[in-house]
Parts: C-alpha cells; sequence; structure tokens
C-alpha cells in the first residue's frame, strides 16, 4: 500500500518544466509583494496561492504519486508556510487581506489532504486517484473515472476553500 502511495520513477520533461515555471511564478510572487500597490498584491496573492493548490490536484495528481515530485511541491508548500508567518504578522501593515494571507498556509495542508484522498481512493476502489476531465475519463483520459472519483476531488476543491475561512 506505501508503494503505491510514494512511487519512485523518472520524472517526465514537462513536469520537470511545470516545476520550474512554479518556481519562476514563486519569485514573481515576491516581486509583486515588494514592489506593487497593496490592491494589486492581494490579488496576485490569492490568485497565485489558491490557483497553484488547485492546479495541483488537477494537473499533477499523477506526477505527485513520484516521492520526488511530492517532496518538491511539498518544500514550496514550507516556503509559502514561512512567508505566511511573516505576513501575518506584517498584513495589516502592507495592506493585505487576512484570508489573502491565508491562502499562502494552505499549500501544506491541502497537499497532506490529497495524499489522504489518494489512499482512500486505493482503499476503495483499487485504484489511484485521478482528476476529473472530459467525457467520464480522468483529465489525461486513461481511465473512467467513478462516482468515488467525484466525491473524492469535491472534498478536495470543498477543502481548498473552506480553508481560506479565517
Amino acid at each position: 500500500m506505501i508503494k503505491n502511495l510514494f512511487n519512485l520513477k523518472k520524472v517526465k520533461i514537462w513536469v520537470i518544466g511545470v516545476m520550474i515555471f512554479y518556481i519562476l511564478l514563486s519569485y514573481e510572487l515576491f516581486y509583486f509583494l515588494r514592489f506593487t500597490k497593496s490592491e494589486t498584491q492581494s490579488h496576485y496573492l490569492y490568485f497565485y496561492a489558491v490557483f497553484s493548490q488547485l492546479f495541483i490536484y488537477a494537473f499533477l495528481y499523477k506526477a505527485l504519486r513520484d516521492i520526488k515530485v511530492y517532496l518538491f511541491i511539498f518544500i514550496i508548500g514550507v516556503l509559502h508556510l514561512y512567508l505566511f508567518f511573516i505576513l501575518k504578522e506584517n498584513a495589516s501593515l502592507i495592506g493585505l487581506k487576512n484570508n489573502t494571507v491565508i491562502s499562502l498556509r494552505n499549500t501544506i495542508i491541502l497537499l497532506i489532504i490529497f495524499k489522504v484522498l489518494q489512499f482512500v481512493s486505493l482503499k476503495t476502489q483499487n485504484q489511484e486517484l485521478v482528476s476529473i476531465g472530459r467525457n467520464n475519463k480522468d483529465v489525461y483520459g486513461t481511465r473512467n473515472v467513478t462516482r468515488v472519483d467525484y466525491i473524492l476531488e469535491i472534498i478536495y476543491i470543498t477543502a481548498t476553500f473552506i480553508l481560506l475561512i479565517k
């Protein structure tokens, strides 16, 4: 069972590209937080955090089965958490709303929720967790989705937005 939760495979080139893009986007976040107006900062920070958390599930669900990719995203989550603690203390000084700052805290929590949902999927239907795509197939079109897949994806998306509440 643990073997299915964390695999060691060669990381695909497009996943490496996504990870590089994620690093560049994170760098942009620091640039925007430093040099832009507070209203722009708030929107950018919120979009960055929530979009990346939803993107991770929607498109990296296969890649997150690999321990290397999972740890990479987890490290970014740790950096988000570090930034959360810095901004939490100074949010009112720089004009950020608290729920915007809270969005950074959620990356690690959502990664853990992802692994729990993956475990539930393996236990209940003996299949890997997938993200729902078109025509009752997963995003990559490799297998038909089940009711359990729909329920697990709804749980993840709901958790993403519930965690934004202070």
